[in-house]
């Protein structure tokens, strides 16, 4: 449920931000809980001062 509406949000952030200030990274962690792997979606927004 939780998920959904983070998308959604970031669904909403990503109009505001132009996609060359933008960077998305995938990090895939160990669960501790389970006995699987959690993909991390990780959203880097660039300051316009980096070139």
């Amino acid at each position: 449920m939780s998920s959904l509406r983070t998308f959604s949000i970031e669904k909403e952030m990503l109009k505001y931000i132009p996609s060359d200030k933008r960077e998305i990274i995938y990090i895939c962690v160990d669960d501790a809980d389970r006995d699987k792997k959690r993909i991390i979606k990780v959203l880097i927004i660039k300051s316009p001062s980096e070139k």
